[in-house]
């Protein structure tokens, strides 16, 4: 396949695995029960207030959702049929991003297509695609941002380091994973990296904003509920698989029609102060379908009632830390196309088509042939995540003068691959395969360039005394 082809091959192979997901039964999914999701009516209603009064999650996906929502109101379009729009389009900039950032950086036509190949023939890219949730909407704009920090590097424009700036800072207003401070120190490593010309005044200006909008929406956060931070779940996250039974109370938040759950549901109307009693997403116990509301206000309470008990536990036994991320290991390696709860593929194949799909992929990328990833025998992927990780750190060290802009591409992936792996393994492991879906193609993009001896077409040529010539 010619480079003088650009993308355009590439976007075919999308538009015929779109077509390969429909034909094995996948179709645009919204879903409103998950806990993520603020009920349908306050959003199509009463948009801002909800938002304001939003405290489980970042705003940004709720956001979206609201608005489709209004425009079924003004149009008669449903809301799968608008995000089924903006998905498609947004798995168009998926192809062209991840084909643009393997030839800047130099990767090998044959591992190009490779890569190429993996992503777009993956059925959980088509799964993800098609569901509306942020695991896509992280994958658009990680490969976004990593194009402009190579761009960045390369020409030390300050258009690119602001690209990147607005992409990462979009990313954790869309999701808790990426938390402000790892967006915030991936930023001033940017501009330390791009010296002495990263420290011009625009981009320390771009620096300083985008900290003053990381912060803004914790602020808002302590103003208005008394915390700092982008979710008010971090006591519950952190006390995933260390705590053995959860208070009576937290049945209110359960799916399942568990004994109790609706004495405990009439239980949290006292815990609303009277200040949000007319707030619906604060004050109603559930949303329209009767799943759960996890963003009323008793959570704030019972999340943070479980964080200290969970952080003095783990100070007494710190091996407990170690003891919970070896566990998860075993869910995070997993294909991300298996179910996240129920960790199977038959649960994800609507028909005969998708589940011999979601098996000749998961036995040929995953090295995976048993039935139960829980009990069986670890999958083959297992055994090559680490080795792959450390090829990538001791390429990106090797090549660091030879190829500076290759290399800080190469540490911007693997730095949130990592990133989000230990969160894996030492915050909420239970959904790690679908957790670890956005960064995948970063792992085998950095992979593919460790593998590739030359630098990208674009990148600066070193000195002689090993500095880069810009």
């Amino acid at each position: 396949m010619p480079r003088r082809s650009g993308p355009l091959p590439w976007l075919l192979l999308y538009v015929c695995g779109v077509g390969l997901a429909f034909l094995a039964g996948y179709r645009m999914t919204v879903p409103y029960d998950f806990f993520q999701f603020l009920a349908k009516e306050p959003l199509r209603s009463r948009l801002g207030e909800s938002l304001l009064n939003l405290h489980a999650q970042p705003p940004l996906l709720n956001l979206l959702l609201g608005l489709a929502l209004k425009l079924e109101r003004a149009t008669g379009w449903a809301p799968e049929r608008t995000l089924l729009v903006l998905h498609l389009a947004l798995g168009a900039v998926v192809t062209v991003a991840l084909w643009t950032l393997l030839v800047r950086l130099g990767v090998s036509p044959w591992l190009r297509r490779l890569v190429m190949v993996l992503v777009l023939l993956d059925p959980a890219f088509y799964i993800f695609l098609l569901l509306f949730f942020y695991s896509f909407h992280e994958l658009v704009l990680l490969l976004l941002a990593a194009v402009a920090v190579q761009r960045f590097l390369v020409t030390r424009q300050v258009r690119f380091y602001a690209a990147a700036c607005a992409c990462l800072v979009t990313l954790t207003y869309t999701r808790t994973l990426f938390h402000f401070v790892w967006t915030l120190a991936v930023l001033a490593a940017l501009a330390l990296a791009a010296r002495p010309e990263g420290f011009r005044r625009p981009v320390l200006g771009l620096l300083a904003a985008s900290a003053l909008l990381l912060l803004a929406w914790p602020a808002k956060n302590l103003l208005r509920f008394g915390f700092f931070g982008y979710s008010s779940w971090q006591g519950y996250n952190l006390s995933q698989g260390l705590i053995r039974e959860y208070p009576p109370i937290w049945a209110a938040f359960v799916l399942e029609d568990k004994p109790g759950r609706e004495e405990a549901r009439e239980a949290l109307a006292p815990a609303v102060p009277e200040r949000f009693r007319s707030v619906p997403v604060l004050a109603e116990a559930t949303k329209e379908s009767g799943a759960p509301n996890w963003n009323h206000y008793s959570i704030l309470l019972l999340s943070r009632g479980l964080e200290g008990p969970v952080l003095r536990r783990l100070r007494e036994q710190p091996s407990l830390l170690l003891a919970k991320a070896a566990r998860n290991y075993r869910q995070a390696v997993i294909d991300p196309a298996r179910d996240p709860f129920l960790h199977t593929l038959e649960e994800q194949a609507p028909n005969p088509l998708a589940w011999i799909w979601l098996r000749v992929h998961e036995q040929g990328a995953y090295l995976y042939f048993g039935k139960d990833p829980q009990t069986g025998p670890l999958p083959g992927y297992a055994w090559l995540l680490p080795p792959a990780l450390i090829l990538a750190a001791v390429q990106i060290v090797r090549r660091r003068r030879s190829d500076p802009a290759g290399a800080g591409t190469a540490a911007f992936l693997l730095c949130a691959v990592v990133w989000v792996l230990a969160m894996v393994l030492f915050v909420d492991g239970r959904e790690g395969n679908r957790m670890r879906f956005s960064t995948q193609p970063l792992l085998v993009a950095a992979v593919a360039w460790s593998f590739s001896r030359r630098a990208g077409p674009d990148s600066p040529m070193p000195s002689p005394n090993g500095e880069p010539r810009t």
